[in-house]
């Protein structure tokens, strides 16, 4: 009976492990065909050398033949399932170029890069080149272009999307840099597009209801930094706190350290806590 079980635990592994078999016995095939080297030669020399390329799956050849640093898309579940996310992802590492390989043969597969899905990203990547290796295998290289901004839209937040411009994304860098890393920031809104492009944790001061209650929070729970986004407020009993003329009573206990304006005309101050705060 032990035997029996064993040999159909045995019989298992082997049907489970055939697409990876399969998959390997590809790859192999391809660092032998006569079109594969040159493809990767050419795929080098059209991305600067400093540059990395995200590649739709990673595999050691690619380091080996193309020469540069090659990042595989996180394959965490929900993390990117579609071009949107995609873009994201490589507009917050500062990643320009972009790698596939068309989805016959990939296991899981990936339905970001398929075939017919791969007309998708064009709204926001140029194609640089594409190259055939063989009846299974076509490389395509992409670049993203200069218009992906216009394009981006927050289904949660679709009014944010107003801030995807040349101003926004080095604001909400430059304000990162001036919150040291392991510190969170007290923040007026917690749009999904500021937690994206501020990499701390954006807290929201549910319990604050005036300038000396937002003190009082902060003060409690050992939070130093606050970035207002003016005119808007999560929590409506700060709305008159975070307007334009509000904003003037932060003066008396916090230290205002930069003030950012994108585009169109949105304004968002980052201020510290003063080390000499009265709660009168």
């Amino acid at each position: 009976m032990l035997i029996g079980v064993g040999v159909l635990i045995v019989g298992i592994s082997i049907i489970t492990a055939i697409p990876d078999i399969q998959k390997q016995q590809h790859v192999s095939k391809i660092l032998y065909n006569k079109k594969f080297v040159p493809t990767m030669v050419n795929i080098s020399n059209l991305v600067p050398q400093n540059a990395s390329i995200v590649v739709s799956q990673k595999h050691s050849f690619l380091d080996y033949f193309i020469g540069r640093q090659i990042i595989d898309i996180p394959h965490l579940p929900g993390e990117i399932s579609s071009e949107k996310s995609l873009l994201y992802y490589m507009v917050k590492k500062n990643l320009k170029y972009l790698l596939v390989y068309d989805n016959r043969y990939y296991y899981p597969p990936n339905p970001l890069f398929n075939g017919t899905d791969l007309e998708n990203l064009h709204n926001d990547f140029q194609r640089i080149a594409e190259y055939d290796i063989d009846d299974k295998l076509r490389f395509h290289l992409y670049q993203l272009n200069n218009n992906w901004s216009k394009s981006i839209v927050n289904n949660e937040s679709p009014h944010f999307s107003e801030f995807y411009n040349k101003k926004f994304i080095p604001a909400m860098t430059n304000l990162s840099r001036l919150v040291p890393k392991n510190e969170s920031i007290v923040s007026s809104a917690h749009y999904g597009d500021m937690i994206y492009f501020v990499p701390h944790q954006l807290i929201i001061p549910h319990s604050a209801f005036s300038e000396k209650s937002l003190l009082s929070y902060m003060v409690h729970k050992n939070l130093t930094y606050l970035l207002v986004y003016e005119n808007h407020s999560t929590v409506k009993e700060l709305n008159r706190l975070f307007n334009h003329e509000g904003l003037k009573n932060l003066d008396n206990d916090f230290q205002k350290l930069a003030e950012y304006t994108t585009d169109s005309d949105s304004r968002f101050h980052l201020y510290r806590l003063k080390n000499d705060w009265t709660f009168r």
